[in-house]
């Protein structure tokens, strides 16, 4: 079984490269240094296959031996949104077309490539590494839940099928401004008996899983105001 360490890059392949390796066009790249491509974190999707940049000291091994990717970009690209000057922003859409990425993944049961990043992390830009490289293997995304914006990826395992074929997963939580990790209970989550460190937020309302990009889609038709009433809607603990 390959290890976590075997993982670690040796080479730094252009962003390009790693791009047309995983299969998807560079068509509209000015140069094979475009500086308004090389900087994202994903490409692809929209009928072609999804890549994802993922640093290595970002990767974990569960008590199986599963290499794993556990993250809630969107939450952090909330955060951003509400930070002054044309850097942030920039940050946050490329945290929101990651975290797309991954959800129409997960909603079409579809495997993604990863390259796999190293040395020294500048918030998360991707050009700064010092190596990177194509993971010659297939991730899979074993768990969205849209309440907490937490995604887990695993490498080389297809997810489990699940007894529904239904595309809403239930959740339990007490409140979706809780980011940390809180006290684990018992749950049925196929998963959890594979050694994975599940957060379990319990509470009387039951949530489900939506596409992120439906949801944003129709806030911003809205504008603010409610679609039914018309009346201006109120303001959440995140400010939206």
């Amino acid at each position: 079984m390959i290890k976590l360490e075997d993982l670690r890059p040796t080479e730094k392949q252009l962003v390009i490269e790693v791009v047309e390796a995983a299969g998807i066009s560079t068509a509209d790249w000015k140069t094979k240094t475009d500086p308004s491509k090389r900087s994202n974190w994903s490409f692809g999707g929209n009928k072609q296959p999804a890549i994802l940049f993922i640093w290595h000291n970002h990767l974990q091994v569960n008590e199986k031996g599963w290499i794993y990717y556990q993250d809630n970009s969107k939450t952090w690209a909330i955060k951003k949104e509400r930070e002054h000057g044309p850097g942030p922003k920039l940050q946050a859409r490329r945290a929101h077309e990651f975290h797309s990425l991954i959800n129409r993944a997960y909603f079409a049961n579809q495997p993604v490539r990863v390259a796999i990043l190293d040395g020294k992390r500048s918030d998360k830009n991707i050009d700064e590494a010092t190596a990177r490289e194509l993971d010659n293997s297939y991730w899979y995304v074993h768990h969205l839940n849209e309440v907490t914006s937490e995604i887990l990826l695993v490498r080389g395992v297809p997810r489990p099928k699940k007894p529904s074929q239904s595309e809403e997963v239930v959740t339990t939580y007490t409140q979706p401004e809780i980011i940390e990790p809180i006290q684990a209970v018992a749950s049925s989550d196929p998963l959890e008996s594979k050694g994975f460190p599940y957060r379990h937020y319990i509470g009387a309302t039951t949530a489900y899983d939506r596409d992120s990009e439906v949801c944003r889609q129709v806030k911003t038709r809205a504008n603010g105001q409610c679609e039914y009433c018309g009346e201006h809607g109120f303001e959440t603990a995140r400010g939206g």
